[in-house]
């Protein structure tokens, strides 16, 4: 005797189905690319603690701050995402600036992270795309 019952899925039921999967993917996405561009921050934070490390320790042994990348031996981080500067070099201060890049351009909101020496004190700070003050930019 042979069995009437259909086998498979029907159109409708396939079609309800990647519905399903299109409206999960919906909310997943934005919510792993802002984790995504959160967690590379870390690359600016690391690649600026470095560079103020080398600044102190060049600091040591010269009358002034540098200005430049190559004396200190340090690079932007190999990541791509981050491109380094140096600013405002002199025997008391200095401001180095993390300035996004890459596919972390999508970051406007921390568009640049800033550490500055002045007067013996660090002041970190962070700026959007728009140039304004952002805040919680360096929280980890």
């Amino acid at each position: 005797m042979r069995d009437s019952t259909p086998q498979g899925f029907t159109l409708l039921e396939l079609l309800i189905g990647i519905v399903v999967l299109t409206v999960l993917a919906s909310i997943a996405y934005p919510s792993y690319r802002d984790a995504t561009i959160r967690s590379r921050r870390s690359d600016a934070v690391k690649a600026l603690t470095q560079l103020q490390q080398a600044q102190e320790r060049w600091r040591s042994s010269h009358p002034t701050y540098s200005d430049s990348l190559s004396e200190l031996n340090v690079s932007s981080p190999a990541s791509g995402y981050y491109t380094l500067s140096i600013a405002g070099a002199d025997a008391g201060t200095f401001t180095a600036t993390a300035t996004t890049s890459g596919a972390q351009v999508a970051d406007a909101r921390c568009a640049t992270l800033s550490v500055a020496l002045a007067a013996g004190n660090v002041t970190y700070s962070s700026k959007d795309s728009d140039g304004h003050t952002a805040t919680n930019c360096w929280s980890r």
